[in-house]
């Protein structure tokens, strides 16, 4: 199924229906689940920021690193 797609997909990146990493399957899924990964990782950070920035000693910290 995949080969199908890539055959397909080459058609269509030869017509300029298709650019970059989408010609590719296995290369489109990774990115895309790449992309999903990363964007996980930083909402996990951004819920870690926020709940140091909140604790009495995230504050001290957030005062003498210069993010309050």
């Amino acid at each position: 199924m995949a080969q199908k797609y890539d055959q397909f997909a080459a058609q269509g990146t030869r017509l300029g229906l298709i650019q970059g990493d989408a010609a590719n399957i296995e290369q489109y899924v990774t990115n895309k689940a790449l992309d999903g990964l990363y964007l996980m990782i930083g909402e996990e950070e951004a819920r870690d920021q926020a709940k140091s920035a909140a604790s009495p000693v995230g504050a001290i910290v957030s005062k003498v690193f210069g993010r309050a």
